[in-house]
């Protein structure tokens, strides 16, 4: 058995391929590699199958900048050449921006940043009304059924910048095992107020706790 080094692989996800669900993407990336010949490994036993882990799954419709992946390869495959290789392969809307070695574990995650660009004649004053009440009660759905959660206590603290096109928030929010808030949330109800409202979600980067605060996922 050759030794092997796991690989963490960025890419980005925009464009059409915001419409890739998470399950679909799994496989993309199993046949891009393929069709890369990098000889990522797979699994033992009586089904094979390969070895790959996202760190945390990006919701259908929403972009990513910053996404990762994580692959074993020989522990002598050059890492670069995977990652220029598998780029390659993939279809418009997946971009392999680098590879490198893990510094974090995917449990680490807690927060992510998020950019939110709200569109349209009625775009910045709808998201400017929503902002300025007293709280923004919606309903999560979990495996546990339905959670009540006021969003204003995270969306109160965004950075606002209007946009000749309409409005842009950017934040931070939960994410990870232990809690999670979806933008599409607040789009919601952006929606509810707005329906002609075009609303762009990209998330920008996964977030870790530190001692002097949050870190870009590594």
């Amino acid at each position: 058995m050759f030794a092997l080094q796991t690989v963490r692989i960025w890419f980005e996800k925009t464009g059409s391929a915001k419409f890739i669900s998470h399950l679909d993407l799994s496989r993309c990336m199993a046949r891009a590699l393929r069709r890369a010949h990098v000889p990522a490994w797979y699994t033992e036993g009586f089904s094979p199958h390969l070895f790959v882990t996202f760190a945390l799954p990006l919701s259908l419709g929403q972009e990513g900048e910053h996404e990762s992946m994580d692959i074993r390869l020989p522990e002598d495959y050059p890492v670069a050449q995977a990652a220029e290789a598998l780029g390659k392969a993939l279809p418009p809307g997946l971009c392999v921006l680098n590879a490198a070695q893990p510094e974090q574990k995917p449990g680490e995650i807690a927060a992510a940043r998020y950019r939110m660009e709200f569109s349209g004649s009625e775009a910045a004053a709808c998201v400017r009304d929503l902002l300025a009440q007293p709280e923004l009660p919606v309903v999560k759905k979990t495996k546990k059924g339905e959670k009540p959660l006021d969003l204003l206590q995270w969306f109160s603290t965004a950075q606002v910048t209007e946009t000749a096109e309409g409005i842009t928030l950017r934040l931070n929010l939960p994410a990870g095992s232990s809690e999670s808030v979806n933008p599409s949330l607040f789009a919601e109800l952006v929606l509810q107020k707005s329906p002609q409202t075009a609303i762009r979600i990209v998330r920008e980067a996964l977030l870790c706790p530190t001692a002097e605060g949050m870190k870009d996922f590594s």
